[in-house]
C-alpha cells in the first residue's frame, strides 16, 4: 500500500529502475482516477478506456523523463490530454454536434460500477438531467470544466495542459459555463443550478467515493475575469502603437460629413446592419476568392448556394452586393459581408499559423484548405457538398475574371437596384483624421482610404500619424517610415506597418474581420461583443507592453464598415485607468498631399532610442527594417 508522498516518490524511482511490480502499483493506483478524468471530457465508456490504457502505456515508455517526481499526476494528466488530442475518435467528436456522442453514462465499464452506492445519494432522474446537458456540450468545454472545477488548476496552469493564453483559458471558461447553464435550462433546470450541476457531474463520475466526498466545488471556483473585458497575460511583442495602427486608443466617436453639412456616423434613418445567411449544412455552398494580385493581395470575394445559380453576396471590385432572389432586389451596401455567426472570416490563402491560432481563439473547426499563389489574378473556389461540414478547394489562374459569368449570370431577373451606400461610399473614398493623446503624448493624423478595389486602382491609400513635436508616422500601400524631426531621420518600417489595425476596405474584408485578423496575426486573444443596437461591435484584446497589462478596445460601426473609436487602458495598482484616445473623422474634403513635405528629404537611419518610452515601443512594434 502507497501512503505519503515520500512513499510515492519511492515507488516512482523504483519503477524508473525497472522494478516491474512497481510499474504495476502505479498503472493500478492512477488507472481510475486517469479514467475518471477522460470519461469527463468524452463520455464515452470505451474511449475512455482506450485513451486510459494508450496513457498508461506511455507512461510506461517515457516514465524515466519524469524529474518532478512530487507532480506525477499533472504530468500523467498532460499525457492523457495529448491523448485525447491525438485520437481521430474524438478529434471527431470536437467537430461533430455533441449531441451525436450517443453514450448514456449509465453504460460507463466497472471502474464505476463498485460505487453505485454514492449514486444512491443523489435521485437518478437529477444525475439523467445533468448527465443530458453535460453531454450536449462540446468536448472543449467539458474539458476546461474538468480541468478547473475537478483537477483544481489555477487558470495559468490550465493554459499550460491546454496550449493556449491564460486569456484565452478564461474565454474558454467562461463560454462553457455559459453553454452548461443553457444546456441545464432546457432540461427544464434554472440557470443557477449550475453550482449543484457541476458538483452532482463531479460525484457520479469520481473514481471513489472517497474522491467524491472530498470534492470541494465553490462559487469561487467559477469566477473568471470580467467579460468583455476579460483579464489577459497573453505577452507579445506588439505594443501600444501597433495595436492601434499608431498605438493609440480612443474614447472618442467617429462623425461623417460633406463639405455642405455635418451629420453623425448613425442616424435614425440609417440602414440597419445585415448578416449575411448561414446556409443550411444540406445546400451545396460554393465560395469564389478571386486574387487580382497574388494571394497576398486584395480579394474580391463571392457566396453561391444551393446549385450555383444563386448568388447570396459579393464583395465586388466596385461594390458590395446582396442579393434577395424572392423579392428580386440587389442591394448596394457601405459594408463588406461578415460570417453569419461574427466569427473571423477566413482565408484559403491564410497561413498555417494564423488559421490554427484563430480555431484555438474561438474554439472553431475549420475544414478550410489553404492555398497560396504569387501570381496575379488567382481564382479560388471552395466547395462544400450537402451534408458535410469540409470544405475542399481548387486553385486556377484567370485573367479575364471580373468579366465571367460567374460574376455576371447570377442575378435577379429585372431586379430592382437598392442602393443603401452613403454620399461618402458613393464617390468611392473618405479623408479620415486622428486627434487625440497617449500617455501625455498627442496624437494627430490624416489618411485618403479608397472603399474598394477599383477606387484602390485610382486613389493611393496614404497616411500620416504625428506623435508629439518630433515623431511623424509615413505610410502608403507599399512602404512606412518612422520620421525624427529632432534628428532629420528616417527609419524604413514594413509594408502596412502604418495601416496596421485600421480599416482597409480595398483589400476586400469588412473592419471588423481586419482588426481581429491584425490581432491574430500577432497572436494576442481578443473577445468579440454582440451587434449593439447602434449597430457597433466591440472587440476587446489585452497586451503585455513593458510588463504592465493594457486593455484595448476598438469600436466598429458595421454598416459603416469603419472605425469608430478605440479605447486604451493601463493596469496599475489602483485598477484599470484610462491612458489614452483617438478621435476619427470621416469626411469628402480632400486633404494636403502630405509626402511631399520636407521629411522626404531626411538621411535614412537606423532607430535610436529616445527618452520618449512611447516612442520606443513604436519603433519595436513597428519592427523596423534595419
Amino acid at each position: 500500500m502507497v501512503t505519503g508522498i515520500t512513499d510515492e516518490i519511492m515507488l516512482i524511482e523504483k519503477a524508473q529502475g525497472g522494478d516491474e511490480q512497481c510499474r504495476n502499483a502505479l498503472a493500478e493506483k492512477y488507472s481510475a482516477q486517469l479514467h475518471s478524468f477522460i470519461y469527463r471530457i468524452t463520455l464515452q465508456s470505451d474511449l475512455a478506456d482506450d485513451i486510459t490504457q494508450e496513457t498508461i502505456l506511455e507512461m510506461f515508455k517515457v516514465l524515466g523523463k519524469l524529474d518532478k517526481k512530487d507532480r506525477f499526476w499533472p504530468w500523467l494528466r498532460g499525457i492523457a490530454v495529448n491523448k485525447l488530442k491525438q485520437n481521430h475518435r474524438y478529434a471527431k467528436t470536437r467537430k461533430d454536434a455533441a449531441a451525436n456522442v450517443g453514450i448514456n453514462y449509465r453504460q460507463k465499464n466497472d471502474y464505476k460500477a463498485q460505487h453505485d452506492g454514492l449514486k444512491n445519494l443523489i435521485s437518478n432522474e437529477l444525475q439523467s438531467l445533468v448527465h443530458a446537458a453535460m453531454m450536449n456540450l462540446k468536448p472543449s468545454y467539458r474539458e476546461v470544466l474538468s480541468l478547473r472545477c475537478y483537477e483544481e488548476m489555477p487558470y495559468s496552469e490550465i493554459a499550460s495542459v491546454l496550449d493556449m493564453s491564460e486569456f484565452r483559458t478564461h474565454v474558454l471558461f467562461h463560454r462553457a459555463k455559459k453553454a452548461l447553464e443553457k444546456q441545464l435550462s432546457k432540461q427544464g433546470l434554472k440557470k443557477s443550478a449550475l453550482l449543484t450541476a457541476i458538483i452532482i457531474f463531479g460525484h457520479s463520475t469520481a473514481d471513489s467515493v472517497s474522491a467524491a466526498t472530498n470534492m470541494t466545488i465553490t462559487a469561487a471556483t467559477l469566477k473568471t475575469a470580467p467579460l468583455p473585458a476579460l483579464a489577459a497575460t497573453a505577452t507579445t511583442k506588439s505594443t501600444l502603437f501597433t495595436m492601434s495602427m499608431v498605438g493609440v486608443l480612443a474614447v472618442g466617436t467617429a462623425t461623417y460629413h460633406t463639405n455642405k453639412s455635418t451629420s453623425p456616423a448613425i442616424s435614425d434613418t440609417a440602414p440597419t446592419f445585415q448578416l449575411a445567411q448561414s446556409n443550411p449544412i444540406e445546400q451545396v455552398e460554393n465560395m469564389f476568392y478571386f486574387y487580382p494580385e497574388g494571394t497576398n493581395g486584395p480579394v474580391m470575394i463571392q457566396n453561391n448556394k444551393g446549385d450555383n445559380t444563386q448568388c447570396q453576396w459579393q464583395n465586388y471590385k466596385d461594390k458590395n452586393l446582396k442579393y434577395d432572389y424572392e423579392n428580386s432586389i440587389i442591394y448596394y451596401n457601405n459594408y463588406r459581408m461578415c460570417q453569419p455567426d461574427l466569427s473571423v472570416f477566413r482565408l484559403p490563402s491564410d497561413s498555417y499559423d494564423l488559421h490554427k491560432f484563430l480555431n484555438q481563439v474561438e474554439d472553431k473547426y475549420d475544414s478550410m484548405e489553404l492555398k497560396h499563389n504569387d501570381n496575379s489574378n488567382i481564382l479560388i473556389i471552395g466547395q462544400r457538398a450537402a451534408n458535410e461540414y469540409d470544405f475542399t478547394s481548387t486553385i486556377q489562374q484567370r485573367h479575364h475574371m471580373l468579366d465571367e459569368k460567374i460574376v455576371r449570370f447570377n442575378r435577379p431577373h429585372n431586379a430592382t437596384i437598392v442602393d443603401l451606400r452613403d454620399d461618402l461610399h458613393k464617390q468611392g473614398w473618405t479623408a479620415m483624421t486622428v486627434s487625440g493623446y497617449l500617455s501625455g503624448e498627442k496624437i494627430t493624423g490624416q489618411a485618403t482610404i479608397p472603399f474598394t478595389y477599383a477606387d484602390y486602382q485610382k486613389i493611393d491609400p496614404v497616411i500620416q500619424i504625428a506623435v508629439g513635436e518630433n515623431y511623424k508616422i509615413l505610410g502608403n500601400h507599399q512602404t512606412s517610415f518612422l520620421v525624427d524631426k529632432s534628428t532629420e531621420t528616417k527609419s524604413k518600417l514594413k509594408s502596412y506597418a502604418a495601416f496596421k489595425y485600421m480599416p482597409r476596405p480595398w483589400q476586400g474584408l469588412h473592419t471588423l474581420d481586419v482588426v481581429r485578423r491584425d490581432l491574430a496575426t500577432d497572436f494576442i486573444d481578443f473577445n468579440t461583443s454582440k451587434i449593439n443596437k447602434d449597430n457597433s461591435v466591440i472587440v476587446t484584446a489585452e497586451t503585455k507592453i513593458n510588463k504592465s497589462e493594457w486593455r484595448i478596445h476598438y469600436y466598429i460601426n458595421m454598416e459603416k464598415d469603419w472605425l469608430n473609436q478605440i479605447v486604451f487602458e493601463k493596469n496599475s495598482n489602483l485598477g484599470w485607468k484610462k491612458e489614452g484616445q483617438l478621435n476619427f473623422n470621416y469626411t469628402n474634403e480632400h486633404i494636403e498631399k502630405f509626402y511631399n513635405d520636407s521629411f522626404i528629404h531626411y538621411k535614412q537611419a537606423n532607430y535610436k532610442e529616445s527618452e520618449s518610452q512611447i516612442i520606443i515601443s513604436l519603433a519595436d512594434s513597428m519592427n523596423i527594417a534595419y
